[in-house]
């Protein structure tokens, strides 16, 4: 996954929504769809090293940027925890109308995740009865 992070000006500070609203617009106008970041966490100030570089290791964990609206029925609920297994991300970012590449999915993830279904599906046709309806 691919996460940014801000910090504000001042006139910034004052519309924070607005200002992680614009930075997701903004990459999205400007990078193809793999780059762009899944979630913007603002910081007060960037982590920098002495020598004056970005200190990555002192980046917090990002943050979602909006709450994934939770998934429903017994579909959705077992893809959100494929997603979630496959592409190792909390699951407070998995929804029901989540990205699967802005999650960080690709093409080899996407195979595994298809697996994963199709192993559900058949367990599934076997015995639904026995099969957790919360994933």
């Amino acid at each position: 996954s691919v996460w940014g992070y801000i910090s504000l000006t001042p006139l910034g500070q004052s519309h924070p929504q607005a200002a992680q609203a614009a930075a997701l617009l903004h990459c999205h106008a400007s990078l193809s769809r793999s780059w762009c970041p899944s979630s913007i966490t603002i910081l007060p100030s960037m982590p920098l090293t002495p020598s004056g570089k970005l200190c990555r290791a002192s980046l917090p964990p990002p943050q979602p940027t909006q709450p994934a609206s939770p998934p429903l029925g017994r579909v959705e609920v077992a893809v959100a925890r494929i997603w979630r297994e496959v592409l190792g991300v909390d699951e407070t970012i998995v929804g029901a109308d989540s990205d699967f590449l802005g999650l960080g999915g690709d093409s080899l993830s996407g195979l595994a995740v298809s697996k994963r279904l199709f192993e559900w599906r058949e367990a599934m046709r076997e015995s639904p009865a026995q099969w957790p309806l919360d994933g």
